[in-house]
């Protein structure tokens, strides 16, 4: 049995094999290391749902006196213990 040594050419989609950890991981390894040549990766179904969610909230959210919060409209209702500790 022999081993790559020189060279290792994976033929797949990596559409579907970045799906799974192991070669999710080896070919983000071979896309930063620059050894990567395929198509061009589209960003992942994850990451891709995950920044549409960071960008449907709003955390600019303002007060009844139209002062910015920072916080969202969830943020500003919850009562937490810890913000009326002294």
């Amino acid at each position: 049995m022999t081993r790559a040594k020189a060279l290792l050419i994976v033929v797949g989609n990596p559409v579907i094999l970045r799906t799974d950890p192991t070669w999710g991981r080896f070919i983000q390894y071979c896309v930063e290391q620059g050894g990567y040549t395929g198509c061009q990766l589209p960003v992942s179904a994850a990451d891709d749902a995950l920044s549409r969610q960071l960008e449907e909230m709003d955390l600019k959210e303002t007060d009844e006196n139209g002062v910015a919060t920072g916080e969202s409209a969830v943020q500003q209702f919850l009562d937490l213990e810890w913000r009326n500790e002294q």
